[in-house]
């Protein structure tokens, strides 16, 4: 018998030593056919990694690793893991910059627009907390400013100015799936550092 952590939840299951499908049997819900699990096997045929893709609800733990794959994936520019993280019909609400956007592949053609004005923006994820099927996240962007910048307030050519700007993003999941992403971050701020718009004076 083979073992794998679903939701962390170790379970026996009987899998065929090959890619493929075949009748399964994971803990209590024996006949679950194998084409409900994904996996991929280690040159000696030992199951390496499965994951329930469809049925099973994932442990807060788990949606929480998804969410952070979204801020992974912008960074990363790995667009096709990204789009795999959706629905057909996941939402972006880009609060910042009051955009809302339905659909995989609008929502990376919109990223992508992100990544093209700051070509090594990445994020990093501070603090991450689930409750139930929505998980929150605390989020740091950085960017060089070094490619055209479509915003709020029209086009903006490269200024190769920095910006550094905190973030919430709030996750929601349908299916073990990304159904909605709403994302709170200062764009007045942003703006401000790439130079796109001049700074406030502090009033005495």
């Amino acid at each position: 018998m083979d073992a794998i952590n679903v939701g962390h939840n170790l379970v026996d299951f009987a899998w065929p030593r090959h890619y493929g499908r075949g009748p399964t049997s994971v803990g209590p819900w024996t006949g679950v056919d194998a084409a409900v699990l994904s996996g991929y096997h280690s040159p000696s045929g030992e199951l390496i990694f499965g994951v329930l893709q469809k049925g099973f609800a994932m442990s807060s733990q788990d949606l929480t690793q998804i969410a952070r794959e979204i801020v992974t994936g912008y960074s990363t520019a790995n667009w096709t893991a990204l789009k795999g993280l959706f629905t057909p019909a996941t939402i972006y609400n880009e609060l910042g910059s009051q955009r809302r956007i339905q659909g995989p592949d609008a929502i990376i053609q919109t990223l992508q627009g992100w990544k093209k004005a700051m070509t090594d923006s990445q994020g990093k994820v501070i603090s991450a907390i689930a409750s139930g099927d929505t998980v929150a996240m605390q989020i740091t962007w950085t960017g060089t400013h070094d490619g055209t910048f479509t915003g709020p307030t029209g086009t903006v050519p490269a200024t190769g100015k920095r910006q550094t700007t905190p973030a919430a993003m709030i996750v929601k999941f349908s299916d073990n799936k990304v159904s909605e992403i709403h994302h709170y971050f200062d764009m007045l701020t942003l703006l401000q550092q790439i130079g796109a718009m001049p700074a406030i004076s502090a009033r005495m």
